[in-house]
């Protein structure tokens, strides 16, 4: 079995709507992954931002370090890569948001319920 980091975590909140309850339900990601997220994104941007401008730098100067087209790709990639992968994460457990919806609708299971999707 694989774990996937990205799946959706449900948040829920009750609320009296005339003679009903409203329940209220978003889905994000575990606030842990989506700290690492930008912890990642920041951190290679800061870094590979510092070599793709010293690799663009060398060029300007015409002075033409090995290793070139490293400076110039890597750090770009890397930078999509966190998200990318997240995003792929995301799209992998998106039957998830169905599997979460029908087990608060067999939880609650009582009349008259109303349910409103956000996010």
């Amino acid at each position: 079995m694989v774990h996937n980091s990205f799946q959706p975590c449900l948040t829920a909140t009750l609320s009296s709507d005339g003679g009903g309850t409203l329940i209220r339900c978003s889905f994000a990601m575990h606030p842990l992954v989506e700290g690492f997220m930008v912890c990642w994104v920041s951190v290679v941007a800061l870094v590979g931002g510092v070599i793709f401008i010293q690799t663009l730098r060398g060029f300007a100067t015409s002075i033409r370090p090995g290793g070139t087209w490293v400076g110039l790709l890597v750090p770009p990639l890397l930078v999509l890569f966190g998200p990318g992968i997240a995003a792929i994460g995301w799209w992998l457990s998106s039957g998830d948001k169905d599997f979460l919806l029908r087990l608060v609708r067999r939880a609650v299971d009582s009349e008259p319920v109303v349910f409103r999707f956000e996010g």
